[in-house]
């Protein structure tokens, strides 16, 4: 070796394993990994994984619908009569949550005039908004 080579390396400090905390440790290197040659792969394979008959392409699925959680008030009848139609679809055979019966009434009423919406909205009582009790 020349003297230059001698002289240009550096020594490294290092710490015994049991002495040094994790936070001093320096991070060990990952081996790099060669790059795959994915022109070459391509060009002669056929494809790894078929594709299922039943699942769409990205692009032709539809969106996820996105869902908002709100809070409201409702009388007590009115919030047993949302029990009452759970069991009338119970009798029916179908399990139906209150969520998809306010749903299925928004539905319905979406359906109605402008003049029929206005009377189905003047027939429901006006209540006072109650903010709950903080616990």
């Amino acid at each position: 070796m020349t003297e230059k080579a001698k002289t240009s390396k550096k020594p490294v400090a290092t710490l015994p394993e049991a002495d040094a905390s994790p936070a001093v440790q320096a991070p060990k290197k990952q081996a790099a990994k060669p790059a795959p040659k994915k022109a070459a792969k391509m060009a002669n394979a056929t494809p790894s994984k078929p594709i299922k008959a039943g699942k769409a392409p990205k692009q032709d699925r539809p969106r996820k619908i996105k869902t908002v959680s709100g809070r409201f008030t409702m009388p007590e009848h009115e919030y047993a009569q949302l029990a009452e139609f759970k069991k009338r679809c119970l009798k029916a055979g179908v399990h139906v949550k209150k969520g998809e019966l306010l749903r299925a009434g928004i539905l319905n009423l979406s359906r109605l005039s402008d003049v029929e919406l206005i009377n189905a909205v003047a027939q429901v009582e006006q209540l006072k908004a109650v903010k709950p009790a903080k616990a």
